[in-house]
């Protein structure tokens, strides 16, 4: 008697055969014949649609349940769990009373406390059956390597109505997950406990070397992300994310990228200053991380052991950015630069400072480029300056910019060649920030004519300044200037190739520069704005490390331009500098570049 095959089965058994396989296999067994392709047509159709809507929200209360039901127990939307690349979490429900979907409409003003869910909707009827609660149990001791307290603790908060465990669980079990994004919310009254869930389960399984394997494949955690709706009310003093979760995220296998909103030293709200070095760097050792990127925002006194634990602990960080704080300003900028230097110069690529006018040094307005130096930073292509640390000792001895520029022709020459020094030849990316005074500008100008004329910066593609008079630094409006900045610095730069971009800046801007970026309310695929970068025309701002509405394109024609300089002041763009500039009092005419190649001919 001939032995079945799949193919000889009734229509019915192989799809049910088909669906009962695993989601990695479907593919491979549609193309075994015709008729198996032909059965698996709806499965395969399937798997189209879930690929094209990868990520996974806990907006509606229900989504991370069903998923870890699929992952965990082999029941609802294996292909779905399959497929998931990215998870997005909104906040944290700590009762059976918040089952409901996440309102990201404003709430009315008559509310005192408006509530994250809609106060009319009704909460999700869900059951968490005995069974559910054993296999969920098995695989926080098996595949997790919670002790038996962590078990128990997370069955309590499971009947209790408490979903950060599921959160967790959905992290470690996608097996292709890639990203996890926590939105902002007020987490200091109400902690959000898949935090300190997901820190338990990175130690465990780092000193078991054994990892789940959604924690095997994520490489990219942001943490305290703005929405653009009405959640983003939290204030600075809200937001609290500890060194714990940071230093767990860094302990990843396969972390690539951090963004980390709203850092809070616990050490400090606990007042434990007794601790040690190596108690501070909460298990970081110097060269034991993947990760590449780094980014901190609104940073609130990070311990200095900490700090250096967490910038020597990559082995090979490429980009490091901070953005300034909205209320306390971020103290020490400069020693944070200096411990990136010490460990990273030879492969750092991006130093990028944005929302600076949030940001502070120790020595220095931010930091003193030649006090690191940045020269020694070997593949630094972006690089961010302050344009008061471009002269030495200007914030030192609280002068004024323009002030430190004093003195004869010959000490003038010093300091611009002391600045050129102190900048990196690899440099591609120049953007010097808050030099919107006309006397800032004026000295600037000259430090970045010389500086192209000089040819050492052969790699250099762009220059961005930030000279807009109505940057937040300004607590008074300013009356918009009536000379253009940097006309002869766009004239010099074109015929170098560099594009320079400010308020008059160049034309055209031939070269396009990716700069590192953090993760904001339009990356958020469920939130409302997800497709904002889709209407009109953006540009990314490396000033606030965000895209932004084009706008008129500093046009020099609108009631916008005429804000920062006057109608006539405009009707001068573009008009040739003639090859004469200051310098100091006396008036310097300069060969231009065909008269030089004559002289060397001759």
């Amino acid at each position: 008697m001939p032995r079945p095959t799949l193919t000889s089965l009734p229509s019915e058994l192989v799809l049910r055969i088909i669906e009962l396989t695993h989601p990695a296999s479907h593919l491979d067994l549609a193309c075994t014949c015709k008729k198996l392709a032909q059965s698996s047509s709806d499965i395969l159709r399937r798997h189209r649609e879930v690929h094209d809507k990868s990520t996974v929200s806990d907006l509606l209360p229900a989504s991370i349940p069903s998923l870890v039901r699929a992952l965990a127990c082999g029941s609802g939307d294996s292909v779905l769990a399959w497929h998931v690349r990215s998870l997005e979490i909104w906040g944290t429900r700590s009762t059976w009373d918040d089952w409901k979907p996440f309102t990201l409409e404003p709430p009315g003003t008559e509310e005192e406390s408006p509530s994250r869910f809609g106060r009319a909707a009704s909460p999700l009827e869900w059951t968490i059956d005995e069974e559910e609660l054993e296999v969920y149990g098995r695989i926080l001791r098996d595949q997790l390597h919670l002790s038996e307290h962590h078990v128990t603790t997370a069955r309590q908060e499971l009947e209790e109505g408490g979903d950060g465990i599921l959160k967790v669980l959905a992290i470690a079990l996608c097996p292709h997950l890639e990203s996890v994004k926590y939105v902002r919310t007020n987490n200091r009254d109400l902690p959000d406990s898949s935090h300190a869930w997901l820190t338990s389960v990175v130690e465990e399984s780092l000193s078991k070397g054994a990892w789940a394997p959604g924690l095997q494949s994520l490489r990219k955690v942001a943490v305290g992300v703005n929405s653009g709706t009405w959640l983003d009310r939290a204030t600075a003093d809200d937001v609290y994310n500890d060194e714990h979760l940071l230093a767990a995220l860094v302990k990843l296998p396969q972390i690539d990228s951090i963004y980390y909103h709203g850092y809070h030293n616990s050490n400090r709200a606990l007042r434990l200053d007794h601790l040690s070095p190596e108690e501070a760097a909460r298990g970081l050792t110097p060269g034991s991380s993947s990760l590449e990127h780094l980014f901190l925002h609104e940073v609130n006194w990070m311990d200095d052991h900490f700090r250096a634990a967490l910038i020597a602990a990559p082995r090979a960080l490429k980009s490091f950015c901070l953005r300034g704080n909205t209320l306390d300003v971020f103290h020490e900028v400069d020693l944070n630069v200096m411990d990136v230097q010490k460990r990273h110069s030879g492969c750092l690529e991006s130093l990028m400072m944005y929302d600076a006018w949030g940001l502070n040094g120790y020595r220095a307005k931010l930091y003193v480029a030649a006090d690191l130096p940045l020269s020694a930073f070997g593949s630094l292509r972006h690089v961010y300056v302050d344009v008061d640390d471009l002269l030495p000792d200007v914030y030192l001895n609280d002068t004024e910019f323009w002030e430190a520029w004093n003195g004869t022709a010959e000490q003038r020459d010093e300091r611009m060649q002391w600045a050129m020094d102190s900048l990196p030849a690899s440099m591609e990316v120049l953007c010097i920030g808050d030099c919107d005074r006309p006397a800032s500008a004026m000295v600037a100008e000259e430090c970045l004519v010389k500086l192209l004329k000089s040819g050492e910066f052969e790699h250099l593609r762009a220059i961005y300044i930030e000279d807009d008079v109505r940057n937040p630094r300004r607590l008074q409006p300013v009356e918009p200037a009536g000379d253009l900045h940097f006309q002869r610095l766009v004239e010099v730069a074109e015929r170098y190739g560099v594009d320079v971009v400010a308020r008059a800046g160049s034309r055209e801007i031939r070269n396009e520069i990716n700069f590192p970026e953090g993760v904001e309310y339009y990356h958020l695929a469920s939130g409302p704005h997800a497709r904002d970068r889709d209407e009109g025309e953006w540009e990314f701002s490396p000033f606030t490390g965000r895209w932004e509405p084009k706008g008129c394109g500093r046009c020099g024609d609108c009631e916008d331009c005429f804000q920062v300089f006057t109608r006539e002041a405009w009707q001068t763009r573009y008009v040739s500098t003639g090859e004469m500039w200051m310098v100091g009092d006396s008036t310097e005419e300069e060969s231009t570049d065909d008269e030089s190649a004559g002289d060397e001919s001759e």
